[in-house]
């Protein structure tokens, strides 16, 4: 995709995760490249998840989906997914216009 009109539709009642993302964008790069280099920078580890800076999330680049799920021996946790909305797509192709191309 070269167009930025054509990137995301603002008015899309759902936000997309990062492997979404990095199909639509075309990044050429391998996905877990990609997204150390460039989301890195917005996210930040907690356990196994990465999680958008606060800021972001007020913005509105980024949503928090989360799901809990029971492990084998019964344990109960919580999924954190980090999700980008129709305006964190657009914004995120602006900040690394390199990234749609690479």
């Amino acid at each position: 995709m070269n167009d930025l009109a054509d990137l995301a539709d603002l008015r899309r009642p759902f936000p997309i995760d990062a492997r979404d993302l990095h199909a639509r964008l075309g990044v050429g790069r391998d996905f877990t490249t990609w997204i150390k280099e460039r989301l890195a920078r917005l996210l930040f580890r907690r356990g196994k998840d990465l999680l958008p800076y606060q800021d972001f999330i007020e913005a509105g680049y980024f949503a928090v989906r989360e799901s809990p799920y029971t492990t084998k021996d019964g344990r109960e946790h919580l999924f954190s997914q980090t999700m980008v909305t129709g305006k964190g797509e657009v914004w995120l192709a602006k900040r690394f216009p390199e990234a749609v191309h690479a």
